[in-house]
């Protein structure tokens, strides 16, 4: 989201609701390019697609921002991959602001700052969809009360050993030990 044009935004809705009929959850995502204003009249226009959420409409520091989007959009909002520690989630729930979190274990420095504020977000009632990163993300989704679901992008699938597989929507931690997989050597030699 976020065309110069309105329209465009628009048009790209309607095509994708049309392609995948009303039963599959559309998720629009601006990227933090968006202002307050346009941010609204986009979400206000697309409440006709039924969208399950709009993620970073704005800029990740414009809390007042979100804030009155939530009140006034009418779709829910998601937030979280860009930030590096607690504080925007603490000024969301401060402002009532969010409707879903979206951690970044990489970004955030680990398990235990991961986990750390998907219990934060759960004590204040926000459900968390981690961003990214599957093969770490389902399984940690697994140790907290709080979890909604997982992205899911192939991209580094080919530098594993063994990529965690989405079969119908739903996917299950690798047995075996540590996260169940290790990173292909010749890959990361190619990489780097």
């Amino acid at each position: 989201m976020g065309a110069p044009a309105l329209d465009r935004d628009i048009e790209r809705l309607a095509k994708v609701r049309e392609a995948v009929g009303s039963k599959v959850k559309i998720m629009m995502d601006a990227n933090q390019g968006m202002t307050v204003p346009t941010a609204l009249a986009l979400a206000r226009r697309a409440r006709g697609f039924d969208i399950h959420w709009f993620e970073e409409p704005v800029p990740r520091v414009d809390y007042d921002g979100y804030a009155q989007l939530r009140r006034q959009a009418g779709i829910a909002l998601a937030m979280g991959e860009r930030e590096f520690d607690t504080t925007g989630l603490r000024e969301l729930i401060r402002r009532d602001a969010i409707d879903l979190w979206q951690p970044d274990i990489l970004r955030l420095g680990g398990v235990e700052a991961w986990r750390a504020s998907a219990q934060l977000a759960h004590a204040h009632g926000l459900p968390v969809l981690p961003h990214y990163y599957k093969e770490y993300d389902v399984p940690l989704l697994c140790t907290v009360p709080n979890a909604f679901g997982s992205e899911s992008f192939d991209w580094i699938d080919g530098l594993v050993d063994h990529p965690i597989k989405v079969d119908n929507g739903m996917s299950r931690p690798l047995p075996g030990p540590g996260w169940g997989f290790t990173f292909l050597e010749d890959k990361l030699q190619a990489l780097g």
